[in-house]
């Protein structure tokens, strides 16, 4: 199972802590992290998402990433 902080539009964290999956609240956030790779010369690494994703299957993507788990700094 996996948890995640919530925290509020300013970006405290709460004393919150969902299940992954669970609704959200308006005003009530969790954390991605996103990260892209840019070598020396300048060039991009790119990634093709694998076919059997639920979202954006199959297309080319910049970025790799995921929510931060609860209580990850």
């Amino acid at each position: 199972m996996e948890y995640w902080s919530v925290y509020d539009i300013n970006r405290q964290k709460t004393s919150q802590i969902k299940l992954k999956g669970e609704s959200f609240e308006k005003g009530e956030f969790h954390q991605v992290v996103h990260c892209s790779i840019i070598n020396e010369k300048n060039e991009l690494l790119i990634q093709l998402r694998h076919p059997n994703k639920k979202y954006w299957s199959g297309l080319w993507d910049i970025t790799c990433g995921g929510s931060s788990l609860a209580n990850e700094t």
